[in-house]
């Protein structure tokens, strides 16, 4: 059947395991596979080198451990570094905005001064343009009447056509 080796391991584990866990069931892990193996490691003499194996990977596994745990540390230092930023970036943006906020308040005031300036300054103008207006237009009538006194000529009086006759005649 198995070789005589493969029969030695198999009555020693189930040796073992039955001594080990007779009294209760428990599940098989790394640990308790590795102290099997060294058991029967120990009837071929190669017991020696297990137990430095053994050493070996509890100190590769420790090292692992203190790597992993470092590089959470850093992980977080650096979730903690990029919300320090975020922080420092959202209070930049609304200074910035606020900043031109204030900026844009001052231009309104400005522009509402200069506004307010010009409407009087064009009201003003309004009424002298008023004033002027008449004045000038009474000026150039004048000037025409002057220009063209001896050769004005007045119109005929002429009707529309379909308009009626003072008379009472349709022209037509």
């Amino acid at each position: 059947m198995f070789p005589t080796e493969v029969q030695l391991m198999t009555s020693l584990c189930y040796k073992y395991w039955t001594e080990k866990y007779a009294n209760y069931v428990e599940t098989c892990d790394a640990v308790d596979m590795m102290k099997t193996g060294l058991a029967v490691h120990a009837r071929s003499g190669f017991f020696m080198n297990a137990q430095m194996n053994m050493r070996r990977f509890q100190k590769l596994n420790k090292e692992f451990e203190r790597k992993a745990s470092e590089a959470i540390a850093d992980g977080q230092k650096l979730k903690n570094e990029v919300a320090a930023v975020e922080e420092a970036l959202e209070a930049s943006k609304l200074k910035n905005a606020e900043l031109e906020s204030e900026k844009a308040n001052k231009e309104k005031v400005e522009l509402k001064a200069k506004v307010e300036g010009l409407t009087a300054d064009a009201t003003g103008l309004k009424q002298k343009l008023k004033g002027v207006g008449a004045t000038a237009v009474e000026e150039y009538i004048a000037h025409f009447l002057e220009t063209f006194e001896d050769e004005f000529i007045p119109a005929k009086p002429f009707t529309l056509v379909d308009e009626e006759v003072p008379s009472g005649k349709d022209v037509d």
